[in-house]
């Protein structure tokens, strides 16, 4: 799922259906599908935007937000400035490109309209032998 904190570009959550509050509580079998569709992504990604980085994370601070859902955060990182439907996005300087994307993030919310041209354009990079949920 798009995150509607696109100040990262690209910026998605891999979100556990079912309740489970930890990792640990992932099953091996739910570890696969994750992994195979961080890899889609990644190569969607790379396509559309052209990343210089990424970040994975699974913080899990925030439970009352999120209902008990074990998520990940895809996070694309760039070293350079990026402007996508003639909007600009959160890049690193020499001072945040080695910290995580959680202690720089801007926590901006792009408009609807914004974010679902991130989606199509990354919808449009998605591998083509791969089926999606639209």
């Amino acid at each position: 799922m798009l995150n509607h904190q696109q100040n990262f570009l690209g910026r998605t959550l891999a979100i556990l259906k079912r309740h489970a509050v930890d990792f640990g509580e992932i099953t091996p079998h739910e570890l696969i599908p994750l992994l195979s569709a961080y890899r889609h992504w990644k190569a969607a990604i790379d396509k559309a935007f052209k990343p210089d980085k990424y970040n994975l994370a699974l913080l899990g601070n925030e439970e009352y937000l999120h209902g008990g859902h074990v998520h990940f955060h895809f996070v694309p990182r760039y070293r350079r400035p990026v402007t996508f439907a003639s909007e600009s996005f959160q890049h690193d300087t020499p001072e945040t490109t080695t910290q995580n994307y959680s202690r720089v993030d801007r926590k901006q919310i792009y408009p609807i309209k914004i974010r679902r041209k991130i989606k199509h354009k990354i919808l449009r990079s998605w591998p083509k032998h791969l089926a999606i949920k639209k």
